[in-house]
């Protein structure tokens, strides 16, 4: 899990602008898809991540930092390398409930 951690890492890299750092992000997440060995989870997300590249940046970009962070990330990389299961799948589930209230202005 060290390349999750590392594409986790990137997030709070002080020189990116804002545009590198929703790559980053986005880059996590495809990452994070590949490393499931499901090539159709992958298809999906390479499917919607023009859509999703798009809802971010038209979004206040004052308020995504916070969600695009390494600390929220790289839990999810601790989360995998702990091989908990359960804790891994709510620890997702929370990062992407943060997302969709941030983005749908909740």
């Amino acid at each position: 899990m060290s390349d999750l951690h590392a594409a986790a890492a990137r997030l709070d890299d002080p020189d990116l602008a804002f545009t590198e750092r929703v790559e980053a992000d986005l880059a996590f997440h495809l990452l994070l898809c590949r490393l499931s060995g499901n090539p159709m989870l992958v298809e999906s997300w390479q499917h919607l991540e023009g859509r999703i590249r798009v809802a971010i940046m038209s979004h206040d970009a004052d308020r995504l930092p916070a969600i695009m962070s390494r600390e929220r990330h790289a839990v999810i990389a601790d989360g995998i390398a702990g091989d908990d299961e359960a804790a891994v799948v709510l620890t997702v589930e929370r990062h992407m409930d943060v997302a969709a209230r941030v983005y749908a202005g909740g």
